[in-house]
């Protein structure tokens, strides 16, 4: 059976990962500013505070962060420590490592260590995982998808320190397990929501029923997250119990709206239609509708759109011709396709194949 997910992960091709390390203690805050990258941090060692727009959410050791264009967050030992800037620091460091704080008495508990970095992503489709994932996941040290990824960083670090050979085949592999690994082990991925969702930006609600709108903006890597403190981090003041955010990992923990996302997938040239779509996930048209984009964050026939454009400009690059892509995803004809892949993305194919490099 077609899986959404991996289709996805698969378009947006994590190649790489990149990461910085960061060790904080005594008194310190560190902050970055919102982007668009998809962002990972671990905590090794000690706790800290992650400071966004929402309560403060506890980090300790053995957490696992994603970060999906998130608006600007802060790592600190505690609240209110004026934060310097990540970003700065980083681009003055030597061998991806600082250090951050007073350092505390020795009465203290010891340091905190957090590895922080982000995935380096196809930029053509990059807005589109922006657009289905959550754009936090936090797993605690004790769940099991934590202590997966944490095994993952370590065989990533080993590889691409080792030089074996097959390395260039075996790391992008790597990087897009754990990229799965962190999607699927959050809310939603599993069924499980997250207890301690932070509300992200004006525009970007988690809570809300309508995804945040894709961002093309490419931003500098702003991996930074330390931990350590002198001062105990305050306790983070639990949320309520919500529902995932709307997004694809919703969708596909529902097996009515994921039956219908695996038929699309498997055969996105089809004629869809609500109806058809409905039918293959065994519910009335209406209440199939309504469904789908409550959990998806989108109408079928917006995300049968989004998903033939994703396809059709990976083509493109591909150095596929406009004739064979329009075949590809469903249209009759290339005027047809060219039309609406213009409505869409605001250029015509044939200038979006030229200036993504593909030969004609």
């Amino acid at each position: 059976m077609t899986d959404p997910l991996a289709d996805l992960v698969g378009l947006i091709r994590p190649r790489a990962v990149l990461w910085k390390r960061i060790e904080g203690a005594g008194d310190w805050a560190v902050r970055f500013p919102g982007n668009s990258d998809v962002n990972f941090g671990m905590v090794s060692d000690g706790h800290c505070l992650l400071l966004s727009d929402g309560p403060p959410r506890a980090l300790a050791a053995g957490d696992f962060l994603l970060l999906c264009g998130p608006p600007a967050f802060t790592f600190a030992s505690a609240p209110g420590v004026s934060p310097q800037d990540g970003e700065a620091l980083l681009d003055g460091a030597q061998d991806n490592s600082i250090t951050v704080g007073n350092g505390g008495d020795a009465a203290d508990a010891g340091p905190v260590r957090l590895i922080g970095g982000h995935f380096l992503l196809d930029p053509a489709n990059s807005a589109l995982l922006l657009d289905l994932v959550p754009a936090l996941v936090h797993l605690h040290g004790s769940d099991r998808g934590a202590r997966r990824i944490s095994q993952l960083l370590d065989l990533l670090g080993d590889e691409a320190a080792a030089d074996r050979p097959g390395a260039g085949f075996v790391l992008p592999r790597l990087v897009e397990v754990m990229l799965v690994e962190a999607l699927r082990a959050g809310p939603g991925g599993d069924g499980s929501p997250d207890p301690l969702e932070i509300p992200m930006a004006a525009g970007n609600p988690a809570s809300s029923s309508t995804p945040p709108a894709p961002d093309s903006r490419e931003t500098p890597m702003t991996e930074g997250s330390p931990a350590g403190s002198s001062t105990p981090a305050t306790p983070a003041t639990p949320a309520p119990r919500e529902n995932p955010a709307p997004g694809l990992l919703s969708g596909l923990a529902d097996p009515p709206v994921a039956a219908a996302l695996g038929a699309l997938h498997a055969d996105p040239a089809r004629s869809w239609t609500v109806a058809s779509l409905a039918a293959a996930a065994h519910l009335s048209r209406s209440v199939f509708a309504e469904r789908f984009s409550a959990r998806v964050g989108r109408t079928p026939i917006s995300y049968l759109l989004a998903w033939r454009m994703a396809l059709a400009k990976d083509a493109l690059a591909r150095g596929r011709t406009i004739d064979e892509v329009a075949r590809t995803v469903g249209y009759g004809s290339a005027s047809a396709f060219a039309t609406a892949f213009r409505r869409f993305t605001g250029v015509a194919p044939g200038h979006y194949a030229r200036s993504s490099g593909a030969s004609w």
